[in-house]
């Protein structure tokens, strides 16, 4: 991919405006100037998940309505979840696999194609929320997504290693591996090692074909989900918030409050701020353990 394409830029472009508009503007140069050279431009890693993260639509289906309607585990619920952060977040949309929809209840059969998938949760959005968008607006959306995170995931594998700064207590440090309730020893911070393997996957028409992804290799006998902000995987195990992007930097160190190696994700901001590691992140929802 030499850079993302301009007709789908074109279609999405009218929705923004203002400093929305500027966001994007500025996130689709920094990703094809980035192609163009072939690496990431120098600060522009972030600079490129801000403007499509901030989404096309705040449209979802609420929560109580899903629950009263019984929608949970349903073909609508799957295919709703995955359009909403589509439209909320700019996250690429997904293929569902036979895995999941075996798991299906409800009368309506899951799609077998992704435009199917997608047609189907924006019909329940369309059906229980607000949606202005025409549906070939939407559709460059989605392609444009897929673009974009096919574009970062290049550019992630041929970035640089993370840089990890040795740094002492503060007042916020500490406050910080208390709030988390371990007590890290800053010294013993590593970044793991991530390797591409190839593997197989479903993809848009249902074939299947193979891809690179990317694996963590954790040390053996690590322990997961120690912070006790470790509650699901979209918040920092540090701070506890909600990271839009789904960007996050993995690493390891010694807890000695209980003497075992733990694992954490850390949102890009606390893993510089808090622990010394600058790093630009991976999609945690594309990256293997």
């Amino acid at each position: 991919m030499k850079s993302l394409t301009q007709a789908l830029i074109d279609k999405v472009l009218p929705v923004f405006s203002g400093k929305r508009r500027e966001k994007f503007l500025i996130s689709i140069a920094a990703i094809n100037d980035s192609l163009a050279q072939g690496s990431w431009v120098p600060g522009m890693s972030r600079k490129a998940q801000t403007g499509l993260y901030q989404g096309i639509a705040k449209a979802r289906v609420p929560s109580d309505v899903k629950r009263a309607l019984d929608m949970v585990c349903t073909a609508e619920w799957y295919c709703t979840n995955m359009v909403e952060s589509m439209l909320n977040y700019g996250k690429a949309p997904y293929l569902i696999t036979k895995k999941e929809s075996d798991f299906i209840k409800g009368s309506t059969k899951m799609p077998k194609t992704l435009d199917e998938q997608i047609a189907l949760g924006v019909k329940t959005i369309r059906t229980h929320s607000k949606l202005k968008f025409t549906d070939d607006v939407i559709d460059a959306w989605a392609k444009l997504c897929t673009e974009s995170h096919q574009a970062m995931q290049f550019l992630d594998a041929q970035r640089p290693a993370p840089v990890i700064t040795k740094i002492g207590l503060s007042p916020k440090v500490t406050k910080t591996l208390t709030e988390m309730n371990l007590d890290i020893d800053l010294s013993s911070i590593r970044y793991p090692d991530i390797e591409r393997r190839k593997v197989k996957i479903l993809n848009k028409k249902g074939e299947e074909v193979e891809v690179e992804i990317p694996f963590i290799k954790w040390t053996k006998g690590i322990v997961h989900n120690a912070s006790r902000f470790a509650t699901g995987g979209a918040n920092c195990h540090a701070c506890g918030k909600y990271i839009p992007s789904g960007r996050f930097v993995p690493i390891e160190a010694k807890d000695k409050k209980n003497n075992r190696l733990v694992s954490m994700w850390l949102g890009c901001d606390c893993a510089n701020k808090i622990f010394g590691v600058k790093d630009v992140g991976v999609d945690r929802v594309t990256v293997k353990e």
